[in-house]
C-alpha cells in the first residue's frame, strides 16, 4: 500500500485571523481557529497553515493549498473550483454541497468527513485517501485517478460517469444505487454482495 505524504511544517504556525487576509495573496505558517470567514479568497495561496473550526462562507476558487490541515471546518455549499491541493488533510470537516470541480488533489486525505452532494467532477486525484467519509449523492464524473485509497466510505447514489474505476477497492464501502458506466467498471474491487449489484449494471442476470 502506497503511503500518502502528510503535511509538513518548516516552522511553527503562529495565530492569525482570516478576516485580515486578502484575495490574490500568499500566507505562510499561520494558524486560524474558531472563526467565520465570509471573504472572497479567490486566488489566495496558503502554505504550511492550519485551520480549526473555521466556517467558510465566501468564494474560494482557483486557490492553492500546500501542507495544510483543515480540522472540523465547514465548507458547506462553497465554491472551490479549480483549486490545487498538495499534502492537505480534511479531518472531520463538513463538505456538503461543496463544489471542487476542476481541482487537482495530490497527497490529499479526507477522513471522517461529511461530503453529501460534494462535486468532484473533472478533478485529478494523485495519491489520495478517503476514510470513513459520507459521499451520498456526490458527483465523481470524469475524474482522473492515480492511486486512491478508500476505506469504509458511503457512496450511496453517487455518480461516477466517465470515470475509470480500475484498482479502486470499494469492498468495505457502501455503493447502493451508484451510477456508473459499465465500461469503466473494469478492474474495480468489490465484495461478493456488491458483485451482484455490479452484474446488474452490466446487464447480467444472476440466479440464486
Amino acid at each position: 500500500m502506497k503511503k500518502i505524504s502528510a503535511p509538513s511544517f518548516s516552522e511553527e504556525c503562529l495565530p492569525a485571523e482570516l478576516k485580515r487576509e486578502k484575495a490574490e495573496k500568499r500566507t505562510d505558517n499561520c494558524s486560524f481557529s474558531d472563526e467565520e470567514c465570509s471573504k472572497d479568497l479567490t486566488l489566495h495561496e496558503f502554505f504550511e497553515c492550519t485551520f480549526a473550526k473555521i466556517i467558510f462562507l465566501g468564494k474560494m476558487d482557483k486557490m492553492e493549498f500546500a501542507d495544510v490541515i483543515f480540522d472540523h471546518c465547514d465548507f458547506s455549499n462553497i465554491s472551490m473550483q479549480e483549486c490545487c491541493f498538495r499534502r492537505v488533510q480534511f479531518l472531520h470537516c463538513r463538505l456538503t454541497g461543496c463544489d471542487m470541480s476542476g481541482s487537482s488533489l495530490t497527497d490529499t486525505e479526507m477522513k471522517e468527513c461529511q461530503g453529501e452532494y460534494l462535486n468532484l467532477n473533472c478533478t485529478g486525484l494523485n495519491d489520495c485517501s478517503w476514510q470513513e467519509t459520507l459521499f451520498k449523492e456526490a458527483s465523481f464524473a470524469m475524474m482522473k485517478i492515480k492511486h486512491l485509497e478508500i476505506k469504509g466510505c458511503n457512496f450511496t447514489r453517487s455518480e461516477w460517469a466517465d470515470t475509470k474505476m480500475k484498482d479502486l477497492d470499494l469492498s468495505d464501502s457502501i455503493i447502493d444505487g451508484i451510477a456508473v458506466n459499465a465500461e469503466n467498471l473494469k478492474g474495480v474491487i468489490v465484495n461478493a454482495e456488491q458483485a451482484v449489484v455490479m452484474a446488474k449494471l452490466l446487464g447480467i442476470r444472476v440466479r440464486s
